[in-house]
């Protein structure tokens, strides 16, 4: 259940995700190239389709069932029904990530995407790593 300042559990999912990233609703928005007022009708209590969600998802380097699970358009039961597609250790590094307090998990991210815009191969990223 949302908080009385955000209209639902999507919006202040949403609205949380933006100031942990320092940016604006006009931007998520945009890069997931999603129709323009999304993030308003967000704001009011809207649930976005199912296409909207994926677009958001991947901007934000989340898995779209996160956001369904989040709207009601699957359940807990239908993602422990599904096989997981992650390996084992994607799957420890996620549950390593998640156990890290908010702070440290913008640090990761600060340097996991600075690290792809670099646009060092996997090489040379897997050298810098040993």
């Amino acid at each position: 259940m949302a908080s009385e300042e955000y209209a639902s559990s999507i919006h202040e999912y949403l609205a949380k995700w933006l100031e942990a990233h320092d940016t604006t609703w006009d931007w998520l928005v945009s890069q997931a190239g999603a129709a323009g007022g999304t993030g308003t009708r967000i704001t009011r209590g809207a649930i976005p389709r199912p296409d909207t969600l994926k677009k958001l998802a991947k901007v934000m380097g989340v898995s779209p069932a996160t956001l369904f699970l989040m709207v009601g358009y699957i359940t807990e039961e239908d993602l422990a029904e599904g096989p997981s597609s992650l390996a084992p250790d994607e799957e420890s590094l996620i549950a390593d990530y998640r156990a890290l307090a908010p702070r440290y998990r913008r640090v990761v991210l600060g340097v996991t995407r600075e690290m792809l815009r670099s646009g060092g191969d996997s090489d040379e990223l897997e050298e810098a790593a040993s």
